[in-house]
């Protein structure tokens, strides 16, 4: 994966209240991965007909998303990718809307991907805060 835009690789969301949500929009350079996780036979992408196209709200829980009514509304669903917490969450911080909500987990294809990146990233994101660790430490040394 590759951010669509290296040169602003972090958006932001709408306003509110507490600021504006960050977001990332990645692309795959892999059709073969995209369409292997798009096309998950357990997914919501799979074979989508207009019975099935109605059903997301309830079996997926997208909802629609019109920021500009002029322009085209888009379904948003909400996944945490986590197998811990099992198929349905209490709640989770959604940075879009800036609230908790239940939520569900993604297609079983994305949720092992998800759950594969992670392991294979946790090195990475260990450096990182071990770094921010040591920032911290030297900002306390430098305040005594």
């Amino acid at each position: 994966f590759k951010h669509v835009d290296s040169k602003q690789p972090i958006s932001y969301g709408v306003q509110l209240p507490n600021g504006r949500s960050p977001f990332a929009f990645a692309q795959t350079v892999s059709e073969d991965v995209a369409r292997y996780l798009r096309d998950d036979p357990a997914g919501p992408f799979s074979d989508l007909t207009d019975d099935k196209l109605a059903t997301l709200g309830t079996s997926w829980s997208f909802e629609e998303d019109t920021i500009n009514e002029d322009l085209e509304s888009i379904l948003k669903a909400d996944w945490f990718a986590s197998s811990f917490w099992g198929e349905k969450s209490d709640e989770i911080f959604v940075p879009r809307t800036d609230s908790f909500l239940s939520a569900c987990q993604p297609p079983t294809r994305i949720l092992a991907f998800t759950e594969a990146f992670r392991q294979v990233s946790a090195p990475c994101w260990n450096r990182v805060g071990d770094a921010l660790a040591e920032l911290e430490r030297e900002a306390e040394a430098e305040n005594y």
